[in-house]
């Protein structure tokens, strides 16, 4: 009600009117064919009960236009013949000057169209149109065939929703089932009643289901659903804000129908910060995770698109800290790797949310184990440069450790090499820049190598050496020569060199530093840097060696004297 139409069963019973029964399970259009073969005037009969003016739209007619914004917008095909659609329009519309009406067999591009296809006729037109009989069918979906090119365009091309069709016809099942796997539209979905999932399937149809009603109502969840939809859709966004922040703010419901509004709701840019900004309790980060919505976060090579950034924020800044044992428990449960959208947030948090130094310590690690390639080492370094000794020891050495670790960069050769073939050269730098590691060392590190100069000098020795290995796996460092050696004129001047002023030179500074203060304080530890780098083998070290005998003040003249020449120098 209002509409009260028969379906198409009841209606070919009221076209026979007792004059041929048709047989069990035989197609209504076959059975229409057989009257009209009996002289019976079928196309006049069924337009005359579909024109029937005390029959309205229902609220299904009106509801399914409300999904639309205007006219203009309006994609609604319907193989009814009766006009509800355009009735309801009216209804729905302030102006539906604009609205398109198209009525078999003239029918639009069915890959581009706006405005209500009626496919199979309209009880507007001449009764001869409606397709109704097998032979209607033949010559709309095989002789003809305008139907059948209509429909592989809308199924090709568009995302397509059935609504109250039982998609049982011959043709369209052969049709339905004969379309590529892949098409360029996003797919097809079917409104449905519980248990007909399989028939469904085998179309390549997604179906979403509803609930069965009591007997003679089977479809009475179909009008509310309907009705619910088109509500949220039209919903104020500041009633949406409202009713997310009075769910999330409780623990998490147990009401499905509230966890489905608000699973749809993060997966809306708008609606998510909302979700965002009051979800605050652990149990929602569990759901979260729960319906992958966390997912992107730990994937390395996953595409992140803006609801990803937003949950990225939302996990960094309420829970990563404040919440850490939670979060580290999500992190595990994902695999244990951090994507970049994530790490950036953790990051920056570390200066927004300025969390306690034991937190901090515990994200440092997992954040040097995902780093990504490109423009993250100044946040490391910043860090860095925010520890505080004694407290932070362990991550400040550990950031240190990381920031002069020596990579490769791979450039274009200045003088090209005809032996190589390649005019490609390798840069070695450090992860962290020179300006800041040097601000870092003057603020931090140097004001405190009574506690902190042994460990820099293990640091300095290894990262030293890691950037030998780089240069000699590409064959740049020989037996009179090497490039490390060679960018540093003078050892002992740390305002003296060649070309290089980044992170190695520094290195270098620093390594000379702490040997230096290491010889005034610690002669014992000092003579075991010095027996160390001479006997590395590697230049730089060698030359630094050198340096130390000659700052030893606690060797004698002759001591030192003896081991230039012990060591042919």
């Amino acid at each position: 009600p209002p509409s009260n139409f028969p379906n198409f069963d009841s209606l070919a019973e009221q076209v026979a009117a007792g004059v041929l029964n048709r047989d069990k399970d035989e197609p209504v259009d076959r059975f229409l064919g057989r009257l009209k073969d009996r002289h019976v005037e079928v196309h006049d009969i069924v337009r005359r009960i579909l024109s029937d003016p005390t029959s309205k739209p229902n609220a299904l007619h009106t509801d399914l236009l409300r999904l639309f914004e205007s006219p203009t917008k309006v994609r609604v095909v319907t193989t009814n013949f009766d006009l509800h659609f355009i009735s309801a329009a009216t209804a729905v519309f302030s102006n539906v000057d604009n609205l398109e009406v198209y009525s078999a067999p003239a029918l639009p591009r069915g890959s581009s169209f706006s405005g209500i296809v009626h496919l199979h006729g309209t009880v507007a037109k001449p009764a001869d149109r409606l397709v109704l009989t097998d032979s209607d069918f033949g010559i709309a979906y095989l002789t003809d065939g305008w139907a059948t090119r209509f429909l592989q365009q809308l199924f090709g091309d568009n995302l397509v929703l059935f609504v109250g069709y039982s998609h049982n016809d011959t043709v369209i099942d052969y049709l339905a089932r004969g379309l590529p796997p892949k098409s360029k539209g996003l797919g097809r979905f079917a409104l449905t009643i519980e248990g007909t999932e399989a028939h469904w399937k085998r179309l390549g149809i997604t179906p979403v289901t509803y609930p069965a009603g009591a007997d003679g109502a089977r479809h009475s969840a179909l009008a509310p659903a309907l009705k619910g939809w088109v509500d949220r859709i039209w919903t104020a966004t500041l009633d949406h804000e409202e009713r997310i922040k009075s769910i999330v703010q409780r623990s998490v419901s147990l009401d499905p129908e509230e966890l489905d509004y608000i699973e749809g709701s993060c997966k809306d840019l708008s609606l998510a910060r909302f979700f965002t900004r009051h979800a605050s309790s652990s149990d929602w980060l569990r759901w979260a995770e729960s319906k992958g919505l966390l997912a992107n976060l730990f994937k390395q090579t996953s595409a992140c698109g803006e609801v990803d950034q937003e949950f990225a924020f939302w996990f960094a800044r309420r829970f990563a800290f404040s919440h850490s044992g939670d979060a580290l428990a999500v992190l595990q449960r994902q695999g244990g790797s951090i994507a970049p959208l994530l790490w950036y947030q953790i990051a920056l948090a570390f200066h927004a949310e300025r969390p306690a130094h034991e937190v901090v310590a515990r994200w440092v690690p997992l954040l040097l184990n995902s780093q990504p390639s490109q423009g993250s080492k100044d946040l490391l370094v910043y860090r860095l440069c925010a520890c505080e000794l004694p407290r932070d020891e362990a991550t400040l050495l550990l950031l240190f450790e990381h920031l002069t670790r020596p990579s490769v960069d791979l450039r274009r050769r200045i003088w090209p090499s005809e032996e190589e073939g390649e005019n490609v050269d390798i840069e070695v730098r450090t992860e962290g820049s020179g300006y800041w590691l040097n601000h870092a060392w003057l603020k931090l590190l140097e004001p405190n190598l009574v506690i902190l100069a042994d460990k820099l000098l293990l640091i300095a020795t290894s990262n030293i050496q890691h950037a030998y290995s780089l240069f000699r796996s590409f064959g740049k460092d020989h037996a009179n020569w090497d490039p490390l050696s060679s960018s540093c004129v003078l050892v002992e001047a740390a305002g003296q060199g060649g070309p290089r002023d980044d992170g190695i030179k520094l290195l270098i500074n620093i390594a000379r530093d702490a040997l230096q203060w290491t010889i005034t304080n610690r002669t014992v530890r000092a003579d075991f840097f010095v027996d160390t780098w001479f006997s590395s083998g590697y230049r730089l070290l060698r030359r630094l060696a050198i340096f130390g005998v000659a700052e030893s003040l606690h060797w004698s003249p002759d001591l030192r004297v003896n081991w230039l020449l012990e060591n042919g120098l």
